[in-house]
């Protein structure tokens, strides 16, 4: 019986102990602790890399670009594709800015940027805009096409980066 009364005296004075560890002297004029398991209201609502999703915000700008840019730059020297050609840029390095700004790896996404400005590159570098022998299906302008398409292949890569 003696047994039985020791160890519920020492249980009792152990479950005190804990009790009364997190008031010490030294921490008693201290704010309480916040338990680790319950985050701030600072960081609870505040998204993570992984919860950020671009492709709600971006696939409806990427798809506005598109109207008619794959019939204009079938002439790759006409002024409407000058013109495709930059709205669909301008809306590429808008997005390619936020992938940066996000803090979340888009491999797929970024790797169709990189083709996209090497085409876009490649369009002003040859002197594409206005010049008729752009418009000859051997000539390096036609590169242009992998721009217009590009677009809508960035939608499918922010998915399915979103996703990963």
């Amino acid at each position: 019986m003696r047994t039985g009364t020791t160890a519920i005296t020492a249980l009792l004075l152990a479950a005190a102990l804990v009790g009364c560890s997190s008031g010490s002297e030294e921490n008693s004029d201290a704010k309480p602790k916040t338990s680790a398991a319950a985050p701030s209201a600072d960081t609870t609502n505040a998204p993570t890399a992984k919860d950020v999703k671009l492709e709600p915000e971006w696939a409806p700008k990427l798809e506005a670009t598109q109207q008619d840019a794959t019939a204009d730059c079938m002439a790759p020297s006409s002024t409407a594709c000058s013109e495709a050609v930059e709205r669909i840029m301008t809306v590429v390095r808008g997005l390619d800015a936020a992938i940066d700004q996000s803090g979340k790896r888009y491999a797929q996404t970024t790797a169709q940027i990189v083709k996209m400005q090497d085409a876009e590159k490649v369009y002003i570098d040859e002197g594409c805009a206005g010049d008729p022998a752009a418009d000859d299906p051997n000539s390096p302008c036609t590169k242009v096409v992998a721009i217009t398409v590009g677009a809508s292949t960035l939608q499918m890569t922010l998915i399915t980066d979103d996703l990963a």
